[in-house]
């Protein structure tokens, strides 16, 4: 029996077809189903410190974490019509 399903999301869209499948394999076991929306830190270079200021990383960081939660706001609609026990989150480090 399974219990849980971890779902990961990389960058870019949802898998539509992969999330309805994960959504079904929860209901028919009565699972639980964890989904993770991965985004993409910027990681500033000690070499560029002096070419880029902080605050192009902090802009690039802010509008990753935006998409991230724009992302995570389609795929909760789509898991509460779904009727199955789930939690949602983002993380920009897995």
């Amino acid at each position: 029996m399974i219990r849980s399903i971890f779902f990961p999301v990389l960058a870019g869209e949802i898998a539509e077809a992969g999330l309805n499948a994960a959504c079904e394999l929860a209901r028919e076991n009565d699972a639980h189903l964890v989904v993770v929306v991965c985004i993409s830190a910027v990681t500033p270079i000690a070499a560029a410190w002096s070419t880029y200021p902080m605050a192009v990383y902090d802009t690039l960081a802010g509008a990753a974490q935006e998409s991230g939660s724009k992302l995570l706001a389609e795929i909760r609609d789509t898991l509460s019509k779904a009727g199955v026990s789930y939690e949602a989150h983002v993380s920009d480090t897995v």
